[in-house]
């Protein structure tokens, strides 16, 4: 009886002919490799241009209205307390900075924020929109009453690459991470 024995590749069969400059450089451009790239958006109270700040101040505008409708029982005068903050920022038209940025890369991305307020005595809000290219959007927003310090949260919102962020900052400085992952 004749078997036909299966190839196997073990990984050194048949041996790679090695340049004359050396394996290292022959290896060197020919394998692709994944790399993860942090960036960052910091946003002060100061940031941003007048166009932003306007699209900042209709953005507060609307998540205070509603965080207004939202729940019921406590959940309702928590909604409503955040919401009468949000409504009295933009009313008052308190220190506020927007930034914009570019999420890219090769697959989707977590986003975290970290904020300071500006004075304990005051309440402090910050605002994240992601547009994303299919025409979806999502948005987080947080006020922090008086007295809370140097906060981070953790994956607040998942972006798709090529979306963009709308960040806005009342009464702190806020900075949103995420890692872009893509192939060099």
């Amino acid at each position: 009886m004749h078997r036909v024995q299966a190839y196997r590749y073990t990984g050194m069969w048949p041996m790679p002919m090695v340049p004359p400059w050396g394996a290292a450089s022959m290896h060197a451009g020919s394998c692709r490799q994944c790399r993860k790239e942090s960036r960052e958006l910091l946003v002060s109270q100061t940031s941003g241009d007048d166009r932003q700040r306007e699209v900042g101040r209709n953005f507060m505008a609307a998540m205070a209205e509603m965080a207004g409708q939202a729940g019921s029982g406590e959940a309702e005068e928590r909604a409503e307390s955040n919401a009468a903050a949000g409504a009295a920022a933009v009313a008052n038209q308190v220190a506020q900075g927007t930034g914009q940025a570019f999420i890219g890369g090769g697959c989707c991305v977590s986003l975290s924020v970290e904020y300071a307020p500006s004075s304990p005595t005051v309440a402090a809000t910050v605002s994240i929109l992601v547009f994303g290219s299919d025409g979806t959007s999502l948005a987080w927003q947080r006020v922090e009453q008086p007295g809370v310090g140097y906060t981070v949260k953790e994956c607040v919102i998942t972006a798709n690459p090529g979306s963009n962020l709308l960040v806005v900052a009342q009464n702190c400085t806020a900075r949103v991470r995420w890692c872009e992952i893509f192939s060099c």
